[in-house]
């Protein structure tokens, strides 16, 4: 036995949050001082509540201390190592160190809340996350009874996209996020009756592939707590690798992978199956006997949910029809609007231009009455004491009130315009601050094809939250008041783009 021996364990709380304790016990016959116990964990993983550093002080023989430190996950956390080192000074005076074995932490999933949407956003999830199935065997608990007991456990931290029946049994869509790191976890169940069996085939889907193995796990071990709640029911093995997953992709329509259909390697850890690697179906090996249970022998030709997905391809066409159908409304409406100004302008300059013209003839006309006028001076002046004219009686014209010119106001083009911001690269193009009018429009739309979506982030207070841009996805905002209006990508606050409104 070692004269300092280091123990390590830890336990998860309610609040999610981890209690990690390192205990340190003096198997000497002398005490030992100045004991410090310094933690070695992955700061991108968790958030420490206090110091990494923690003095035990003197530690009598037998008599052990414990240091406690509580980390608080960011996110699902599967397989994490923690570590330790210990110092000391022996009874002598000299300092020794001491590196304690890591820890592996699994399976710590964050606090989950229902994440709404719709079939078609589920699928389109589905088929771009990560994903790890399942298949779990019960006896003595029929399907309707486990599935009204699985949506009774789930309702609170999951939103029920879809419920619906498929051939012998029941198909369940359930979708969650994180509440840290905004990742999704989607869950599809296919509950069923067999051969006197209920079983139960999961797949779950995440963008994050640390906290997928996580999220199933607390799926089946949510499951085996409630069939254990039954007195007749008990489970009795695991549904064979290549079944859960043929079943169903049979189900929801994803039986096609590269290279043709494939079926999954799984590891299998207690009673759990989880897909890790593909292999062609000549490189498939019939499945031994697992954990002494027979495996159930049953069809895997189940009819496709052809119906479901046409009517979401319908659906989806129609949606995007509409809004192609708005938008043509649209351009209809501003060429309309344009027709109507330059109408009214050239109204204005047909009905300005014979005015300046007619004022213009009135001002040459007093110019040629009054020469007139004075060459009739000059001849009187001539004749004036040698000849008396007859006096005749002239015609005074009388001048012709002018009209005056129409007063046209001139009319300036406030025609909203819509303006669009592409997202490449963790980018905004075109680059460059905007200046923009009150009442324009600006469209922001992620042209960059990752897994990994962009979030749209606004300092003047536009949105509640990040606005949520995976791939194609858009956002827009009609600007009604001038100012400045600060947009960053989350992730890159560097890359600033600033429109000003005037």
């Amino acid at each position: 036995m070692p004269d300092i021996e280091i123990k390590r364990g830890y336990e998860v709380l309610p609040d999610n949050n981890v209690r990690f304790g390192i205990k340190v016990i003096n198997n000497s016959e002398f005490l030992i001082v100045d004991v410090n116990v310094i933690l070695d964990y992955s700061e991108s993983l968790f958030k420490l509540d206090g110091n990494t550093i923690q003095n035990l002080g003197i530690i009598n023989p037998t008599i052990p201390r414990t240091a406690e430190f509580i980390l608080k996950p960011l996110g699902c956390i599967h397989r994490e190592e923690i570590a330790a080192t210990v110092r000391y000074k022996d009874h002598t005076g000299k300092r020794h160190t001491l590196d304690m074995h890591p820890k592996e932490v699994h399976c710590v999933c964050p606090f989950l809340k229902g994440k709404p949407m719709d079939r078609g956003e589920f699928f389109e999830l589905s088929e771009s996350g990560h994903t790890a199935e399942a298949g779990l065997n019960f006896q003595g608990v029929d399907a309707a009874r486990l599935t009204s007991f699985l949506l009774e456990t789930c309702k609170s931290r999951h939103y029920k996209v879809d419920e619906h029946a498929v051939e012998g049994g029941t198909i369940l869509y359930l979708a969650s996020e994180s509440i840290g790191e905004k990742a999704y976890y989607l869950l599809t169940a296919y509950i069923k009756e067999t051969g006197g069996l209920t079983q139960v085939m999961l797949r779950a889907v995440s963008d994050k592939s640390h906290g997928l193995n996580g999220f199933l796990n607390e799926m089946v071990g949510s499951i085996r707590h409630i069939v254990g709640t039954v007195q007749s029911a008990r489970e009795i093995g695991v549904i064979r690798k290549e079944q859960v997953i043929n079943i169903i992709d049979s189900v929801v329509q994803r039986t096609t992978f590269a290279g043709g259909e494939r079926t999954g390697e799984v590891n299998i850890e207690g009673s759990v199956v989880q897909r890790t690697e593909f292999k062609s179906d000549d490189e498939q090996k019939p499945s031994p006997i697992i954990d002494d249970h027979p495996y159930i022998e049953q069809s895997t030709k189940f009819e496709s949910d052809d119906e479901q997905k046409r009517r979401w391809r319908e659906e989806k066409e129609r949606k995007k029809r509409k809004e192609e159908e708005k938008q043509r409304q649209k351009l209809r409406t501003n060429m309309l609007i344009l027709a109507i100004v330059l109408g009214a302008l050239l109204l204005g300059f047909w009905v300005l231009v014979p005015d300046l013209n007619k004022s213009s003839s009135q001002t040459d006309a007093p110019t040629s009455s009054q020469d007139t006028d004075i060459n009739s001076n000059d001849m009187e002046y001539v004749t004036q004491g040698t000849v008396n004219p007859t006096p005749t009686t002239t015609a005074t014209a009388t001048e012709t009130p002018k009209p005056k010119p129409t007063e046209v106001t001139p009319i300036i083009n406030t025609v909203p315009q819509e303006y669009l911001i592409r997202i490449s690269t963790y980018m905004f193009i075109p680059t460059g601050d905007k200046e923009i009018n009150v009442g324009d429009t600006i469209q922001w739309r992620n042209f960059e094809n990752t897994k990994q979506p962009r979030y749209l982030v606004n300092e003047n207070g536009i949105w509640e939250e990040d606005q949520y841009l995976p791939y194609m996805r858009y956002v827009s905002h009609t600007f009604n008041e001038t100012g400045e209006y600060t947009f960053y990508l989350k992730g890159r606050d560097t890359k600033i783009l600033t429109i000003t409104v005037v």
